[in-house]
């Protein structure tokens, strides 16, 4: 009886195919794998089941993405009370991102397909940097439940997106420095992954103004071993430098540009609702003795009344047993 047989060559984009995706997760053994997939998938999953996500900005955010991809659309009345403002603003790259998508597919979708993006590119991104530092990388997934922390529900969706490309920027730090065939490649995927930060909040930013440097000051590098002076181990650090360059002119660049917005704050008003960097009129201050008594109630998230203290206390406990023992 004949049998069908599969032409080799027909086999091997499929093959190809499957090299591309075992390249892009952060483990090697098959078994680990397929329990990274299905975290991923699981991890996701709440942003499908859920009929209205329970975000407090969320509202707002699809309204203005829908003011910016319909602006020009004279069947609204858009146009007519609406204007673009051309300049240097480092959280839109959310609202032009999903705007894009909004050409392809309905507006919520659109933004549940960029969150997924999001809650999968938390662990990816760890991951990544895990295995940059030669770190194992199944820890990763432990960043899952914290892509629906605080921040996911009041809806700070620009401060999230910027999260997982924060950590992959350190990864790529770390391997512009060690990983030295290859340097030059990876500090152009660094200074695009920076701005692209910038680009979706600066906040994210600026935990990167901390980061980068310690990682700068602890990870060797190859040439260390028979480097001498200072001079010999700054050399193949260069590249590292060089990648921060434009997101840090650019950052700057935005600085300048703050600083010279109007000094007074006009609620409602076109282009005064915000004034100057660091003005008192946009910013609550705190006096450090409310900052201290708030401290631990903020870092842990609690209730105003303190009613939860004492499972924070236990689990408290736990770590520092963990600790000690370990």
């Amino acid at each position: 009886m004949p049998t069908l047989q599969r032409s080799p060559r027909c086999a091997r984009p499929a093959r190809g195919r499957a090299r591309t995706v075992r390249a892009l997760l952060p483990v090697t053994n098959r078994t680990a794998r397929i329990a990274f997939v299905a975290a991923l998938v699981l991890g996701a999953l709440p942003l499908w089941v859920s009929r209205l996500l329970p975000m407090v900005d969320l509202p707002q955010h699809l309204y203005l993405i829908s003011v910016l991809h319909r602006l020009d659309d004279p069947t609204t009345l858009y146009p007519t009370l609406f204007a673009a403002r051309h300049e240097l603003t480092p959280y839109l790259g959310y609202y032009y991102l999903v705007s894009a998508l909004n050409w392809l597919l309905p507006l919520e979708l659109a933004n549940r397909v960029f969150l997924t993006a999001y809650v999968v590119g938390m662990p990816l991104g760890m991951a990544f940097l895990l295995r940059s530092l030669g770190r194992p990388s199944w820890p990763a997934l432990l960043t899952l439940p914290l892509a629906y922390g605080d921040s996911f529900g009041w809806g700070f969706i620009n401060y999230l997106a910027a999260l997982p490309l924060t950590l992959v920027c350190c990864g790529l730090f770390v391997r512009t420095l060690t990983d030295a065939p290859r340097r030059s490649r990876w500090g152009v995927g660094l200074a695009v992954c920076l701005v692209a930060v910038l680009l979706f909040h600066v906040q994210a930013f600026g935990f990167l103004a901390f980061g980068l440097p310690w990682l700068l000051c602890t990870t060797p590098v190859p040439e260390d071993a028979a480097a001498k002076g200072i001079v010999a181990r700054l050399r193949p650090r260069v590249p590292a430098l060089l990648g921060v360059v434009p997101g840090v002119a650019l950052f700057l660049s935005w600085v300048v540009l703050r600083f010279g917005n109007p000094p007074d704050i006009q609620p409602g008003a076109p282009w005064k609702a915000w004034g100057p960097t660091f003005s008192p009129q946009n910013l609550a201050w705190k006096g450090f003795e409310q900052n201290r008594a708030e401290f631990f109630q903020v870092l842990a998230n609690t209730f105003h009344d303190g009613s939860d203290r004492w499972p924070l206390y236990a689990v408290g406990a736990v770590a520092v047993g963990g600790w000690v023992v370990g």
